[in-house]
């Protein structure tokens, strides 16, 4: 799971022994970040479970979502507009 910061806080990574200070904006992985979701401190940008459509999806860019499709290995061939980029993404997804 990863998730981004919302509200300021003090932590410690997965991993680490010392506390870092996260900004809002900054995205957590791992463990800190399921406690970072449940206490409101963060939001969940993806999940493992879907992690091939992120969550704020509408909201990329063509190039986003093109270097996303890339970065899962999502054929785009043929689709032009970012409503097929997104259909390819999803279908690759499902199967």
């Amino acid at each position: 799971m990863q998730a981004k910061v919302l509200q300021p806080f003090p932590g410690v990574p997965d991993g680490q022994i010392y506390p870092k200070n996260f900004a809002e904006g900054d995205v957590l992985d791992g463990a800190l970040a399921q406690v970072a979701v449940d206490a409101g401190l963060a939001e969940i940008v993806s999940d493992e479970a879907n992690d091939a459509v992120p969550a704020d999806v509408d909201a990329m860019s063509v190039e986003q979502l093109k270097a996303h499709a890339s970065d899962k290995g999502v054929d785009l061939a043929g689709a032009t507009k970012k409503a097929d980029i997104i259909a390819a993404i999803v279908a690759a997804e499902a199967k």
